[in-house]
C-alpha cells in the first residue's frame, strides 16, 4: 500500500485533505479526543489534535508518543486488526489500515462497555474508508460492493463534502459569487426604488412596470411585486393620500376613484334618483319574468314583499342562466334566485356616499330608501345617474 511516487503535488494535497477530513469526522462521530494515522515506520500521514489539550489528553498523548517505537516494531512483525488498552486517565485504540499503516485513537474519558463497542466499530469502518482513500480507489459501486453500508455512506458523504469544499475554491465559483453579490446589491437598490415609487404614488403596478422597463431583468419581477405591493399598503395605512392627491387636498379638492368628492358631496341623492321604480313581488314566477323583460326599460329590478318592503334585488346575472340557458323551472319564483344582501342608500345621503357604495361592490343599481325606514323604497339610483350628475356639475362649475 505504498503511495505512488508519480502523484502530482495537487493530488498529494488532495489526498492529505481527504484524510484530515475523515479523521475530523471520526472524532465527531465516535466522540474521540485525538486521532492519528501513521505508517508502521513511524511516519505521521495525518492527524486530528485539538488546539488545546487538557491534562488527561496531554498525558495520554505523551504515553502514545513514548510507546510509538514499540507499537511500530510490533506492527512490522505482526499485522494487527484491533487493539484497546485502558489506563487510569483514558483509553487507547489501535486498528490496522492494510499491512503498512494503522490508526491510533485516544479517548481521555471514562466510558462504559457499550461506548467501547461503538467506538471500536467506528474505528473499524474508518480504517476501511482510509484504506480506500489511501489506495486511490474510485468511488464506484464495483469498488465498494464488499463494504458495509456504513462505509459506503461515509465514502459518499466524504466525496460530496470534498467536492463542495474544492468547488468553492475554483476561480469560476469565486467569479460567480462576485457576480451574485453585485446582482444582490443592484437588486436591493432597484427594488427599493420601486418600493419608493409605489408608496408615494399609491400605484404599485405603475412602479413595477417602470422598474422592469428600466432593467429588463425577469429575475427581479417577484421581489419587485412583493415589495411594491407591501410598500403601497403600508403607505395607504399611514397616509391616505398620494403625492398627486395630497396637493389637491391642501387646495380643498378631494378626489376618490377619479372623481372630485367635494362635487359629489354637494349633490343630494334625492335630486338625481328616479322616483318611479320598477318593482316585482318576491313570489313572482320566473317564467312570467321572461314576458315582462321586453316591456321593461331596465334589466334590473327591486324585489319587494306584500307590504312593498325591500327584500332583495334581481339583476341580469341572477336570472340569465335560468331564463336563457334552458334551466328554467316553472315553479321557481324570483325569491329563489334574487340577491338578498341588499346595499341601499338613504334619500338624505349625497352622491359621494352613493358613489363609494356602488363602486365598492361594482353594483349596477342602488335602491334608495326612506330616512325613517331602511326597508321602505323611495327610488332607484344607477351608476350612470351618478356620472351624468357629476359631469353636469363639473361643466357648470367650469362655466361659472
Amino acid at each position: 500500500m505504498d503511495l505512488k511516487k508519480t502523484l502530482e503535488a495537487k493530488d498529494v494535497g488532495l489526498l492529505k485533505h481527504m484524510l484530515a477530513m475523515e479523521l475530523e469526522r471520526l472524532t465527531e462521530k465516535a466522540d474521540l479526543d485525538i486521532v492519528m494515522f501513521l505508517g508502521v515506520d513511524g511516519r505521521m500521514f495525518s492527524s486530528f489534535v485539538p488546539p488545546q489539550l487538557n491534562i488527561r489528553q496531554y498525558n495520554m498523548l505523551s504515553l502514545v508518543k513514548g510507546n510509538l517505537p514499540d507499537i511500530c516494531s510490533q506492527l512490522r512483525r505482526e499485522n494487527i486488526r484491533m487493539s484497546m488498552v485502558q489506563y487510569n486517565e483514558g483509553n487507547i485504540f489501535i486498528t490496522g489500515v492494510g499491512s503498512a499503516a494503522f490508526l491510533v485513537a485516544i479517548d481521555a474519558k471514562e466510558i462504559d462497555n457499550k461506548q467501547v463497542e461503538e467506538k471500536l466499530n467506528a474505528l473499524q469502518n474508518t480504517s476501511i474508508v482510509i484504506k480506500h482513500i489511501y489506495e486511490l480507489k474510485p468511488l464506484e459501486d464495483k469498488e465498494m460492493k464488499s463494504y458495509p453500508d456504513e462505509v459506503k455512506v461515509e465514502l459518499e458523504t466524504l466525496g460530496r463534502q470534498l467536492f463542495k469544499e474544492r468547488f468553492t475554491q475554483t476561480k469560476d465559483y469565486k467569479k460567480n459569487v462576485e457576480i451574485l453579490e453585485m446582482i444582490k446589491e443592484k437588486l436591493a437598490t432597484v427594488v427599493g426604488m420601486g418600493a419608493v415609487v409605489a408608496a408615494t404614488t399609491h400605484g404599485p403596478l405603475q412602479a413595477i412596470l417602470i422598474i422592469f422597463e428600466m432593467t429588463g431583468d425577469y429575475k427581479i419581477i417577484l421581489p419587485l411585486m412583493i415589495t411594491c405591493i407591501i410598500s403601497c399598503i403600508v403607505a395607504r395605512k399611514l397616509c391616505g393620500e398620494s403625492i398627486y392627491t395630497f396637493k389637491l387636498i391642501r387646495r380643498g379638492i378631494n378626489i376618490r376613484g377619479g372623481k372630485e368628492v367635494n362635487i359629489l358631496s354637494a349633490i343630494p341623492v334625492k335630486n338625481v334618483m328616479y322616483h318611479t321604480v320598477e318593482i316585482i313581488p318576491q313570489n313572482f314566477l320566473l317564467k312570467d319574468l321572461a314576458e315582462k323583460l321586453p316591456q321593461s326599460r331596465s334589466n334590473n329590478f327591486v324585489v319587494v314583499d306584500e307590504n312593498e318592503k325591500i327584500t332583495g334585488v334581481l339583476t341580469f346575472l341572477d336570472y340569465y342562466d335560468n331564463l336563457f340557458n334552458g334551466k328554467l323551472d316553472h315553479q321557481m319564483t324570483v325569491a329563489d334566485i334574487m340577491t338578498k344582501d341588499v346595499v341601499t342608500v338613504s334619500i338624505e345621503d349625497n352622491l359621494s356616499t352613493a358613489f363609494e357604495k356602488i363602486t365598492a361592490g361594482d353594483y349596477s343599481i342602488l335602491p334608495v330608501v326612506s330616512a325613517d325606514d331602511s326597508f321602505k323604497l323611495a327610488g332607484i339610483l344607477t351608476r350612470r345617474d351618478i356620472l351624468e350628475a357629476y359631469d353636469q356639475a363639473v361643466i357648470k362649475k367650469a362655466i361659472v
